[in-house]
């Protein structure tokens, strides 16, 4: 049986299947990672949003005092609500009477995963912000 001789075209192309698998695959798990942070962004929204539209709610019955402590409670996934170093709570004004307007803003820390995301947007945290509002129903005033 005759040997054929590999032609010099077929040999320079032997690693390139190689190359392109890894910058693909790079590529493909830059992607990934992106797409499972900003998942993440999106659900921690969501906590704040609804932590903040607890708090509302309690606070439109007239109970004060316990507004950030229902905040807090309201969730512990995917954010922990009792992380007082990540999760700030706050109301205004602090003693409304019935028929007036009372805010609950909550604001979170949240921390990427992705680290080439961080040059991106100009620090590896995003400030998260929601507010509700409503009317208080009841008061001592």
């Amino acid at each position: 049986m005759k040997q054929h001789p590999t032609s010099p075209h077929r040999r320079s192309e032997r690693g390139q299947s190689l190359v392109e698998f890894a910058i693909t695959f790079l590529v493909l798990v830059l992607i990934l990672s992106v797409v499972i942070d900003v998942g993440r962004l999106y659900f921690a929204s969501v906590a704040v949003r609804e932590a903040a539209e607890e708090g509302a709610l309690y606070g439109s019955t007239g109970a004060f005092s316990g507004i950030e402590t229902r905040v807090r409670q309201s969730s512990t996934s995917p954010i922990d609500m009792t992380d007082t170093g990540k999760v700030q709570v706050s109301h205004s004004p602090t003693t409304p009477c019935a028929g007036q307007s009372l805010t609950v803003t909550v604001t979170y820390q949240f921390d990427f995963i992705m680290p080439l995301i961080a040059p991106i947007i100009g620090s590896s945290t995003l400030p998260l912000s929601h507010s509700a509002v409503t009317t208080v129903l009841q008061s001592s005033c």
